[in-house]
């Protein structure tokens, strides 16, 4: 597999992660009222989505029988935190930030 296939993949599931964190986040939004704080569901959410993207793309990577390194699993945390960035916030603000500077 060529690095531009996995590219495009990886990017592909992390707008589906990002779809999936703002669903479940409006769910359990609504079924839990004490979720509803700014502060609770910002943690919650950021929670959230280091777990999913983690145990994603763990599957992925043995999905495709690529070798996982510590390295490996640490970017992947990282893409987490980014994940929540982009279902806390969206893209607007992201968008906003960059034309700022």
């Amino acid at each position: 597999m060529d690095y531009s296939t996995i590219i495009s993949q990886v990017l592909i599931i992390v707008g589906i992660l990002t779809i999936f964190v703002n669903i479940i986040t409006e769910v359990m939004k609504k079924s839990f009222s004490w979720l509803s704080t700014s502060k609770v569901i910002n943690i919650f959410v950021l929670c959230l989505s280091i777990v999913l993207t983690v145990g994603v793309f763990i599957a992925y990577w043995q999905m495709n029988g690529m070798m996982l390194t510590w390295y490996l699993v640490a970017a992947f945390v990282i893409v987490g935190i980014m994940v929540a960035y982009a279902a806390m916030f969206g893209f607007d603000k992201l968008m906003a930030y960059f034309e700022k500077k």
